[in-house]
């Protein structure tokens, strides 16, 4: 026993300490574990700690249009989507309008041969200009004189008759009638067959010559200018004449014949100028201005439309 505790006394002073191979300990596996665990667990508290922290600190204020945006924001309704403007029943309805008005300008411009129109009349040197219209007025116009009557159409197997009634006019009476062309272009012809007698040929126009203009210069008579009236109601007669203030004048006879022309003036006479085949003058019809409701002309007591004075008169 001495021999070997002298040798082990021996061995240890040979090797130092210092020299000696480290010695790892050798943990066990189970242990390990328990150290990661809660070294991660240390690890998530102390982050949760420094969100804490952070949190913990006094938010900044808002600024005062942040505060009133926010307040529209959760106040303003929520908009919902306006459904599309072109549903299928309004496209339907659409194109059903659209096909009617191409329809419609098809037939009046290419398809339509009636006498309804205005129509101009070349005949032995003469030209006059007639009109008809869906109502059955008719209108012959001949320079600057209009007359006013009547006109009828009749459908039939034996074709088309289109009656007239003018009893100052160039057409009295039932005429044959057919229609060519295309009111459209503007070239329609109106063909007129009376008995034996040989057709007349009217064409399509857009409006009735002129023929007389008034004088630049003309001046107006003060108290004459307006619309005067006599209507003599238990014989039926009735006139009208107007005097419009840049020298043009109207005649009007019972409402059938109206003339229309220019006027020059002198302090007690008119002179009235108007055309038919050729221009024509008047002579001096005598006036005078009674007051101004009232007016003596060709031999008649005249008062201002829309007076008192006219409405006693009648």
């Amino acid at each position: 026993m001495a021999i070997n505790e002298e040798l082990e006394t021996k061995t240890e002073e040979v090797i130092p300490e210092e020299i000696a191979p480290e010695t790892e300990q050798i943990v066990p596996e189970e242990e390990v574990k328990e150290e990661i665990i809660a070294d991660e667990t240390d690890t998530a508290e102390s982050e949760d700690e420094e969100t804490v922290a952070e949190g913990s600190e006094e938010p900044a204020e808002d600024k005062p249009e942040e505060l009133a945006e926010t307040a529209e924001a959760e106040e303003a309704p929520v908009k919902k989507k306006k459904k599309g403007f072109l549903q299928l029943p309004v496209i339907i309805a659409l194109c059903i309008l659209v096909g009617a008005l191409v329809g419609y300008f098809v037939y009046t411009g290419f398809l339509m041969h009636e006498p309804e129109g205005l129509w101009k009349l070349e005949e032995e040197g003469v030209t006059v200009f007639f009109e008809f219209d869906k109502d059955g007025v008719a209108k012959q116009y001949l320079g600057t004189m209009t007359e006013i009557g009547y006109c009828q159409k009749t459908k039939g197997d034996d074709g088309d008759t289109l009656s007239i009634s003018l009893d100052n006019g160039f057409l009295n009476g039932s005429f044959g009638y057919t229609v060519s062309g295309s009111r459209l272009l503007g070239n329609q012809v109106l063909t007129l067959t009376y008995g034996e007698s040989d057709p007349l040929e009217m064409h399509q126009v857009a409006k009735v010559d002129e023929y007389l203009t008034p004088d630049k210069d003309f001046v107006e008579k003060e108290g004459l200018t307006g619309e005067w009236v006599f209507d003599f109601e238990e014989y039926g007669v009735s006139y009208k004449f107007i005097f419009n203030a840049d020298g043009t004048m109207i005649l009007n006879q019972y409402d059938k014949f109206i003339y229309e022309g220019t006027y020059t003036y002198t302090d007690d006479s008119i002179i009235f100028t108007y055309y038919t085949t050729e221009e024509t003058t008047t002579p001096e019809i005598p006036y005078e201005i009674v007051d101004e409701n009232t007016l003596n002309f060709m031999g008649l007591e005249c008062h201002r439309a829309g007076t008192s004075t006219a409405d006693e008169a009648k």
